[in-house]
Order: C-alpha cells, then structure tokens, then sequence
C-alpha cells in the first residue's frame, strides 16, 4: 500500500534520502555483512517484568528467526497490507516480531503500553486489524488477558499471538510452533507494485482530545526519520544502542530502532523501571549510545562521566525549553513534535542546549550542503506547541 503521492516519492528519490530498501533488507544487509556480530540482546531483568528467559542473538540467529516469523505469519494467511496490532515490552521477541511481519509484508500498527482494553479496541477496528500480538504481561499487569478481552469484542479479528511464557487460553503461543515447525514455513514472495520502501510499514497513533488518529510511515519515511539522530550523532559502525523507549512511536522507532539498523551494531533492550538501572545498563554494556527522556539527561550525562557515550536527550515539544547543563559527555537534544516529526542537534558538551529554529533541517545540523530531511512550518510552531505542528519532507 503506498499512499506517498508520486510527486513526492519523486523528489525525494532525486534528492537520495528515500531509496529502495527496507527496513527489514536493512537487516538482512547486515546479517550478511557481520552474520556472527551480536544483533539483540534482551535486558538481563527481563523475567522479573515479562515472560521469558533473557535472550541474545547473532545477526545470523535473528535473520533466522525474522525469515520463520515472516513464514508463519504468510502460512495462517496474514497477506500483504493486512494490519497487525502489537503491544508488547521492549524484548528480542518484539522486535523480531516487528521484522518478520514487515518481510511478510504485513503493516505493524504498535500500541503504547498504558493503552487499555478500549483504547486497542477503537484503534483495532478504526484500521481493521486482522491480528494482534502482546506478550504475556508487562510487570503486574495481564496484557494476554486483555488481549484475549478485546479479541471477544472485536469480531473480525482473526489471531491473537502470545509472547512470553504464560500465555493465556484463547492465544496463539508463537515461540513453540517456531521452535517446532519454523522450518516448515518458507518466506513468503511478496510481489509489490512500485518500490518496497514506498509501501507502509506502521501505523502509530496520536491524541486529539479523546480522539486517537493513525500515522502511517512508509519504509521511506522511517529511514530518513532515523537518518537525522544517526548522522548527528555521528554513530559509529557496531554501536551499542541502549534503548528504554517503547518501539510504539516515533522516538523508540526513529531514534532507536532504525539508526540501530543504520549502524549494524547491537541493539540493548530496556525496561525502565529506575534510574540506576538504566546507568548500571549502559554502564554494563560500555552503551556508545543511551536514548533518555530530557529531564533525566543530566542525571544520567553525569553518571556516565568518563564513558565514550552519546546521550540523546528527548524533549517533547509541549515540555520546556531544554534545560541548560555543564554536560561531562556528548549530548544530543532531540526536539520530538508528537508523532509527526524529530530534529536532533548535537549540543555537544556545551551548557547550552541548541534551540529548534523553524525551517529546513538537515543533518549533521551543521550541514546546509545535504538533502533537507524535513521542514518545520514557523507559523505553525511555538515555545509551547500551542498551535500544532506542520511539516513537510521525506521525515514524514
């Protein structure tokens, strides 16, 4: 499904940053280029707040398993452009469940974990959806069963997927029919009109008062989203991402899953639950990388003094202008608008946080020589977001 106009599709080809990849050849292209480089790696607190042991695999093992998913999904007759709901913690399973419906050609519309029962339900039938994963539970609360809930009342549902390892009565258990049969579900041939990279991946979701609207983003659109935090960071090549942001939006996706895939490095999976936690996490896995909401960024830019690590530092455009702060290691401030658009400008080591000017945005920031990656309407910006937000360019 391709809804980009074709004169957009065409300027942003000329220009370079939209291409014909996506997201899940992204990983395919680093399987084979580093197929024994670790890939995902689980937080190593994983069972005490979701189903299932810690895991931790190559990019060949997890090439593996996203080519099997793609087949089992293909194999109970998910087709292209089908709408696949997903609530789930940050773990190795979802984000393999991610790729493997994005190689089977499937759109991952994404829930945010506090979304209750009515909340998944109006979204599942606002796209209708024809299956939905969760895992098993987040900490204290049941999402199979609250999965299953909505499943009852949502009749053109077709599959509910478990993860974890108390699946409920009522779920799909997907780990031991992969375990069992997985090679007995071949990829599926997905046959598309146009590029690949133009068709839909996800569909993410936004707050109108007590409405909830999908964004759709094309392959195209997340990569060049990602492109900006990847380039200003200045991410190297295997970097050690830690990341605590949900994947159900576009800070966990375009800040941490994509340049993740950009670099062909190793993606950390985070819970946050504590601050300590997360600098003992980054600490652990020496993290080139930390994506951390903007409050907490000195805090953790302090507790991670003398590491080589790049703190990117989110600032919701609705919160106050970033705050000021002697940092002691590399900061990146993130300007997020909702759903519809991230700049990201490296602060480095300076008190002063780099304001978000109105207009075209390139990346590195200091660059004006590159393809714009997005502008950001004036008119329809301000100090306290009051307005809305307009933008137009590849990011979105």
């Amino acid at each position: 499904m391709i809804l980009s106009n074709t004169d957009a599709i065409a300027n942003h080809s000329t220009t370079g940053v939209w291409g014909n990849i996506t997201l899940d050849m992204l990983f395919r292209r680093a399987a084979q280029k580093h197929p024994n480089r670790l890939a995902l790696v689980d937080a190593p607190d994983r069972e005490t707040w979701t189903g299932g042991k810690p895991r931790h695999l190559t990019y060949a093992e997890a090439e593996q398993e996203i080519s099997r998913i793609a087949g089992f999904f293909a194999a109970v007759g998910m087709e292209p452009d089908h709408i696949l709901g997903l609530q789930s913690p940050n773990t190795v399973d979802n984000v393999l469940c991610i790729l493997g419906a994005l190689r089977a050609g499937l759109i991952v519309s994404p829930f945010p974990l506090h979304w209750r029962h009515s909340e998944i339900l109006r979204a599942l039938s606002t796209v209708d959806a024809k299956a939905l994963i969760t895992a098993d539970r987040v900490e204290t609360r049941m999402l199979g069963e609250e999965a299953r809930d909505a499943a009852a009342d949502f009749f053109s549902l077709r599959f509910v997927f478990g993860l974890g390892s108390d699946i409920p009565d009522g779920l799909i258990d997907m780990a031991p029919m992969l375990a069992e049969s997985g090679d007995s579900f071949p990829e599926p041939v997905v046959e598309r009109d146009g590029a690949p990279a133009n068709h839909v991946a996800t569909l993410t979701w936004v707050h109108s008062g007590s409405e909830i609207s999908p964004i759709p983003r094309s392959h195209n659109h997340w990569v060049s989203t990602g492109l900006m935090p990847f380039l200003e960071t200045r991410l190297e090549p295997g970097a050690r991402i830690l990341l605590p942001y949900i994947l159900c939006g576009i800070t966990g996706i375009g800040a941490g899953l994509v340049p993740w895939l950009l670099s062909e490095g190793t993606l950390h999976l985070h819970h946050p639950h504590a601050l300590s936690t997360l600098t003992d996490h980054a600490r652990s896995i020496e993290a080139n990388y930390i994506l951390t909401p903007g409050p907490l960024a000195s805090h953790i830019d302090g507790a991670l003094e003398g590491w080589k690590t790049n703190t990117v530092a989110t600032w919701a455009i609705t919160s106050p202008t970033p705050a000021k702060y002697k940092a002691k290691g590399i900061v990146t401030d993130l300007h997020v608008l909702d759903e519809y658009a991230l700049v990201a400008h490296l602060r480095g080591t300076s008190e002063e946080p780099v304001p978000l000017i109105p207009g075209n945005q390139f990346a590195p920031s200091t660059s004006t020589h590159g393809p714009c990656l997005i502008n950001i309407d004036p008119v329809e910006i301000n100090e306290e977001y009051s307005q809305g937000v307009s933008t137009t360019a590849p990011g979105y």
